[in-house]
């Protein structure tokens, strides 16, 4: 092989490999979110419950986006969280460019600053400290 084919294959490895850490960084990243995201109990609560409440908004409310930020709510309910996950796992486009995971809704910023006992550390603050070794773990397992 010439070395401009041993440059070119080294090339394609490396961007295969930077998409496959990339995409593991954004899973882990939605799925850590979604799981630490609380859903409403209304037996932890000090008055009772809206008539037909429903838990699940907020982790519901999760959505992944590139190059802005994703607008609106998704107004989907996802107790378990599972396919909010699965919705962000599907989305994701492991190319160069800013990638978000947000929430848009009017509360997910109380719930980040500890408004319920079900995570009075918040979502994204635990998440941002665990990045280092997320990107880490995601580089280790992309390499082949």
């Amino acid at each position: 092989m010439s070395f401009k084919g041993q440059l070119d294959a080294f090339s394609r490895k490396t961007e295969g490999n930077m998409a496959l850490a990339t995409k593991k960084v954004l899973i882990d990243i939605g799925a850590r979110l979604v799981e630490r995201t609380p859903v409403g109990d209304p037996t932890l609560w000090a008055g009772p419950a809206p008539a037909g409440y429903v838990g699940g908004r907020a982790r519901g409310s999760w959505q992944y986006s590139i190059g802005s930020p994703a607008v609106g709510d998704t107004g989907n309910i996802d107790a378990a969280g599972s396919a909010t996950v699965a919705s962000i796992t599907a989305s994701i486009k492991p190319i160069p460019g800013i990638h978000y995971i947000t929430s848009n809704l009017p509360y997910i910023q109380a719930l980040e600053h500890g408004w319920s006992s079900q995570a009075p550390g918040g979502m994204v603050g635990l998440t941002a400290i665990e990045f280092s070794n997320i990107v880490d773990v995601a580089v280790r397992g992309a390499r082949r």
